[in-house]
């Protein structure tokens, strides 16, 4: 029995070896530039893909902290009524329409926000281009 398991590990290792060997000469031979080597590496490399992710995480919270300043539009609409199914002489009822425009013109707290986050933003500018440069 062990002599059997040996042969078919090596008739298995042998019929691997020869399929990989004849998937390889399938394969069109192409020079690699070191450009296309250091573009694949950095493509595919986790902390360039997580410098990559938090510069854009920076870049969203920037474009969030501008629109403090932008103008908010709120509105609402409410119906109600009073008294039995039909209308009679005792029932009342109401409609009320609001529409309502906002605009900061001036918020220190949200100004220090903004600053606090572009200095985020320069931070992770940097860090992505050390990531790079590692």
């Amino acid at each position: 029995m062990k002599v059997f398991l040996r042969f078919m590990a090596v008739f298995l290792a042998v019929i691997l070896s020869a399929a990989l060997f004849a998937q390889s000469d399938a394969l069109p031979e192409r020079e690699l530039r070191l450009e296309d080597c250091l573009k694949y590496g950095l493509s595919s490399h986790p902390k360039v893909k997580i410098a990559e992710s938090t510069l854009e995480v920076q870049k969203a919270s920037v474009m969030s902290a501008d629109g403090v300043y932008d103008i908010s539009l709120s509105g609402g609409l409410s119906y109600s009524a009073d008294g039995k199914d039909r209308p009679v002489s005792g029932s009342s009822s109401s409609l009320s329409e609001s529409l309502s425009f906002s605009k900061k013109i001036f918020d220190p707290k949200s100004d220090l926000q903004k600053k606090a986050v572009r200095e985020g933003l320069t931070s992770a500018n940097h860090q992505f281009d050390s990531t790079m440069i590692d």
